[in-house]
């Protein structure tokens, strides 16, 4: 969740940059990550995360999970356009399949615990919602009048540290989406996928082949279990976040170690 939110951040301060180039306000931006889990619990517990280390930032994250009107739930997400979306498979594919709720802005697309959704037999909502989704487009920011173009680079180098001071404000209002998605007409988003699986069995691989994956990287981490099942490595790992305040006199080469 953690390199969702840096990456979010990352392009509110490329905007914000942008705008401030062109002495215009920054847009509102639509969805920018959807997030899909097996269960309504592990839903849950990824929009607690992503609220609790991102709230305070301004990310803003909906939940969307079981039941319930999907008109009443679409009306909500087009009145407070969240920059996260997390929800189960079924759920998610059945809001966008309305094509109430634009996409244009969508930047990643996380599968988490992919062989938990293979097991429930969910893994068939995952793929059709993402031929919903815009196909991969590798574009920049511009604007006119020789403005500066900011390259979004592909994972992992979208989740560098941005060398750009912005306030968290610049996120924009929660505006309609409706506005979100005629701006981000011109402005076709380089989509990324993440696949996240405890086990790498062949149905998960079968599975990240069908969504057609551009220039895949496979990451594995070896699991050496100790007597007690568990893994040595994990039991002493801890793990710690920092928040840097960007709009300090910080050299931009300092925020790059």
């Amino acid at each position: 969740m953690i390199p969702t939110l840096q990456l979010i951040f990352t392009q509110a301060s490329l905007a914000a940059q942008q705008a401030s180039y062109d002495s215009q306000p920054p847009q509102p931006r639509g969805i920018q990550a959807i997030v899909i889990t097996a269960t309504v619990d592990q839903s849950a517990q990824a929009q607690r995360l992503a609220v609790g280390l991102g709230g305070s930032l301004g990310i803003r994250t909906s939940l969307c999970t079981g039941g319930g009107d999907v008109q009443n739930e679409l009306q909500t997400l087009l009145k407070a356009p969240p920059h996260i979306l997390v929800g189960t498979p079924q759920k998610l594919l059945d809001l966008f399949a309305t094509r109430a709720l634009p996409t244009n802005d969508v930047r990643l697309l996380v599968i988490d615990e992919c062989d938990q959704l293979i097991a429930r037999n969910l893994s068939e909502f995952v793929l059709q919602l993402s031929k919903l989704l815009p196909p991969p487009t590798s574009t920049s920011i511009s604007g006119g009048g020789g403005s500066p173009t900011a390259t979004r680079s592909p994972l992992p180098g979208a989740f560098d540290s941005p060398a750009f001071s912005a306030p968290m404000a610049r996120f924009g209002s929660s505006a309609s989406l409706s506005t979100a998605s005629q701006q981000g007409a011109s402005q076709a988003v380089e989509r990324q996928v993440a696949i996240f699986s405890c086990t790498v069995p062949q149905d998960v691989l079968n599975f990240a082949s069908t969504l057609q994956l551009k220039e895949p990287v496979r990451v594995l981490v070896r699991r050496d279990n100790g007597g007690d099942g568990s893994s040595p490595s994990m039991r002493s790992l801890k793990q710690y976040y920092l928040y840097v305040d960007l709009q300090s006199s910080v050299n931009s080469a300092e925020l790059s170690h």
